[in-house]
């Protein structure tokens, strides 16, 4: 009985460590793509700018 015990909390655990690792990568992996378009947005808008000035620029 006490083995038992020990071994549902210890499944337990490891259960909560992988759901709470899952769910960190997944914002990391949100913020992470939030922000590849927030750059490509910033490069576009650059882009235009120096363009308009007859400046080119490569991405």
């Amino acid at each position: 009985m006490d083995r038992n015990l020990i071994l549902w909390r210890f499944n337990f655990f490891i259960v909560f460590q992988i759901l709470i690792f899952t769910y960190s990568i997944k914002i990391k992996l949100k913020i992470y793509i939030v922000n590849i378009i927030r750059n490509n947005n910033h490069i576009n808008e650059i882009n235009k700018f120096l363009t308009r000035n007859n400046y080119y620029i490569e991405t």
